[in-house]
């Protein structure tokens, strides 16, 4: 038996077996308290000539120095990376900028109050 995804919205996942029909399943998320907070202060985007997107997540820590001696490079220092579908890229940009805009209307209505 041959099983499909469907997509889906709002965390519910489904697949249809032949003569099965859908059955619905909600994810939800663990709590992250084991992972590592990590600061990123730059980002990186590639993608294969595939289906696969590659987002590197990097710290530039500027040394302190006199303008006499200011490198001719700076080297930026991995975080993190992550590899995701164009699919779920698309996602993490829309979750991303819904969020956004969120804290953007929060401060301007927070600034608008004092």
């Amino acid at each position: 038996m041959v099983s499909k995804k469907r997509k889906t919205e709002a965390g519910i996942v489904g697949s249809e077996k032949a003569g099965s029909g859908y059955k619905a399943v909600k994810l939800s998320w663990e709590t992250g308290d084991d992972l590592p907070t990590l600061y990123v202060n730059h980002m990186l985007v590639s993608h294969t000539t595939g289906s696969e997107f590659f987002v590197y997540f990097g710290q530039l820590a500027a040394p302190a120095m006199l303008a006499a001696q200011i490198p001719d490079e700076l080297k930026i220092k991995p975080q993190a990376k992550i590899v995701v579908s164009p699919e779920n890229l698309r996602r993490f940009i829309d979750v991303l900028e819904e969020n956004l805009s969120k804290y953007e209307a929060a401060v301007k209505e927070e600034n608008d109050g004092r």
